[in-house]
């Protein structure tokens, strides 16, 4: 409830946008969870991704979600790589989360929260093998 989706925003597959989120002109969200009161801007490509609360995605952001050698995505646990057994995945995205325009992300990266903005090229750094 009490969400906005801008014109010519496009959502599509598996996605879930919680209360009060907005996705703004032209962006695109797919196979998704948006969590409350997160705001993306136009034309961001959210893909296979999970956004927290009170994120703030700058215009133009892009979470890319495909590996394009053919092996799944790894993911360290605790210290231990696990295969999410998963040729798609975007960005996990914790609450708070905030980038600046244009802000590319790779694919399975990982962002913690409190942050300041986020530039395109210091986009956390933990990133799949």
């Amino acid at each position: 409830p009490n969400s906005q989706i801008g014109p010519n925003a496009y959502i599509r597959g598996a996605t879930s946008i919680g209360a009060n989120c907005y996705v703004g002109n032209g962006a695109e969200v797919k196979n998704s969870i948006v969590y409350n009161n997160s705001y993306i801007s136009r034309q961001c490509y959210v893909g296979d991704s999970i956004i927290g609360t009170h994120v703030t995605l700058g215009a133009g952001t892009c979470t890319e979600n495909h590996r394009h050698d053919g092996r799944h995505h790894v993911s360290m646990i605790q210290g231990k790589p696990i295969n999410t057994g998963r040729l798609k995945l975007g960005a996990i995205l914790g609450d708070g989360v905030r980038t600046g325009v244009n802000t590319p992300s790779r694919p399975a990266s990982r962002s913690a929260s409190p942050a300041p903005p986020l530039r395109a090229a210091s986009l956390a750094k933990i990133y799949c093998d």
